[in-house]
């Protein structure tokens, strides 16, 4: 929702080429309901394309990337690049004056051992600990490669904080037990506090689940019905 007007925007993916791309389309809810319910005769409104107001922006089409919600903003990375290969790329997205043009500022600072990858998972958290205030995203596992079924995944998990803008390296995804990519990722409050007694506010908890891959140490690729929970 946007300054009191509900949008849907879509964007990124591949083309008809198979290449990925950069555009984004918006459809106005409200509008297109006017139009289709109190004007007779009037056909639903189409997708419009956001534009970016952004000179110095870096153009990037991205397939597969992980895309949160940030309250005001998106924040979207990874991927299949239309540079070539897996990108490691992370971007924060705004929509700008009259929604027709969107703001993208590049996350800078990922570390020289994040993996550029694809079809990776990742979570938003916004929580209190001992008093103090935390605005995270997480990000992990994915495949490495552009193809689709290559074997190339990962296991690794990592952390960047939006106070400080750094990354840290956090634990593996499920202790190292399982490579895997296509995990659903999302966070959830908890009613309880189970885990940790020391643990305040909302009580976040980011979660993993399902997914394709295969257990450490092992040829044996699946598609998984498990979640994971992660408490920072």
């Amino acid at each position: 929702e946007y300054m009191g007007v509900r949008c849907y925007y879509i964007g990124y993916g591949k083309n008809e080429k198979d290449a990925p791309i950069a555009s984004v389309y918006r459809y106005d809810v409200e509008k297109d309901l006017r139009d289709t319910y109190y004007a007779e005769g009037k056909q639903p409104l189409s997708w419009n394309q956001v534009g970016n107001n952004q000179k110095d922006r870096t153009v990037e089409g991205l397939y597969q990337p992980v895309v949160i919600n940030r309250g005001s903003s998106i924040v979207l990375g990874t991927g299949v690049s239309s540079n070539g290969g897996v990108s490691k790329n992370f971007y924060l997205l705004r929509i700008g004056d009259g929604e027709d043009y969107m703001n993208v500022e590049s996350i800078n600072g990922v570390p020289a051992d994040f993996s550029g990858r694809a079809n990776a998972s990742a979570f938003y958290l916004n929580y209190s600990e001992e008093g103090v205030t935390h605005e995270k995203m997480f990000v992990g596992i994915g495949r490495t490669s552009e193809k689709e079924e290559s074997a190339d995944l990962l296991g690794d998990f990592w952390s960047y904080d939006f106070s400080s803008q750094t990354w840290k390296k956090c634990a593996d995804f499920a202790n190292g037990r399982y490579c895997r990519e296509g995990a659903i990722g999302y966070s959830v409050n908890r009613t309880d506090d189970i885990f940790s007694k020391s643990y305040d506010g909302s009580k976040q908890r980011g979660v993993f689940s399902f997914g394709y891959g295969r257990e450490y140490g092992t040829d044996n690729y699946s598609c998984f019905g498990d979640s994971w929970e992660y408490l920072p």
